[in-house]
């Protein structure tokens, strides 16, 4: 029952982010996105021209 109590107990000490945390958070996310993409998109094209030149 241990498990349980502390899970209630994080439950009333938890609470609702701040607008400003959750931006955050949101741009960080899709900087990494957007990197991994670009890196992705990188790769792709260099063996598209490798195996096609």
């Amino acid at each position: 029952m241990s498990l349980l109590e502390d899970i209630v107990q994080a439950l009333k000490l938890a609470e609702k982010p701040k607008f400003d945390q959750v931006m955050t958070t949101f741009k960080v996310t899709m900087a990494g996105f957007l990197i991994v993409g670009i890196i992705g998109f990188i790769i792709q094209l260099t063996a598209t021209l490798l195996s096609t030149g």
